[in-house]
């Protein structure tokens, strides 16, 4: 009963849309992205993890980002491999301290997450199945191989009611061999969503992207005519 879907829902109904998101804890340089988020009128979804661990600091960055208008997922607490822990410590251990631990965490913050991203893109067939109940979507890793012929939305499934989704993962090694302008023509012919995520705004390569290139991101966005859409926007 799992069905491939196009097309957005809860009122973004055929608008062309980039579902940005990012992951991990770099709260305190994603405050820092606010006002360039601001220009382009860019509302994007933070999946977060540690939270046990934040700063002062950190406490006030990400209420920042919650009073800006921008959407909490949860990504586990503890951000750890789900099988290696599973195999060390137990599934039950895993739920409670990995998924649950994370979740009361950013209920502190006054939001309950409607959304959780799969740490590494790392997959456990009883830890999936139990996430598909607890949580409204998932988001999941696309290699960048996938995206050679623009083939957005080809892993969001639906059913009843949960929604299982691919995200581009993007960083300064792999920036220059997206098929941009293949993306352009499908999102655009087929009134869809663009999934794609970074972790942290920096020149390195590995989990990186560089401030000049994510403004090209949002330019390049602004200039095809995409909505910058939080997840809740539009699953």
């Amino acid at each position: 009963m799992i069905v491939t879907i196009t097309g957005c829902e809860n009122g973004e109904v055929n608008t062309p849309t980039i579902c940005l998101s990012f992951d991990d804890n770099y709260v305190n340089e994603w405050v820092e992205l606010l006002p360039l988020l601001d220009e382009y009128d860019a509302k994007v979804t933070f999946f977060v993890c540690r939270l046990g661990e934040y700063s002062d600091r950190e406490k006030d960055s990400l209420r920042k980002l919650i009073d800006h208008g921008h959407e909490i997922g949860a990504h586990g607490e503890m951000h750890v491999s789900v099988n290696q822990y599973i195999k060390s410590h137990g599934i039950f251990s895993y739920l409670r301290n990995e998924i649950q631990s994370n979740v009361d965490q950013i209920k502190q913050y006054g939001v309950t997450p409607r959304f959780f991203a799969l740490p590494y893109g790392e997959h456990n067939k009883m830890v999936n199945l139990l996430l598909w109940f607890k949580f409204e979507g998932i988001r999941d890793v696309i290699p960048t191989s996938s995206y050679e012929n623009a083939l957005i939305d080809s892993s969001i499934n639906k059913w009843i009611s949960r929604f299982w989704v691919g995200s581009l993962e993007l960083d300064n090694g792999n920036f220059n061999t997206i098929p941009w302008k293949n993306i352009v023509k499908n999102v655009t012919d087929n009134e869809t969503r663009f999934l794609v995520h970074l972790h942290k705004v920096g020149d390195g390569d590995a989990y990186e992207l560089s401030e000049e290139r994510f403004r090209l991101l949002l330019q390049w966005g602004k200039d095809n005519g995409f909505k910058f859409s939080r997840f809740g926007d539009v699953f």
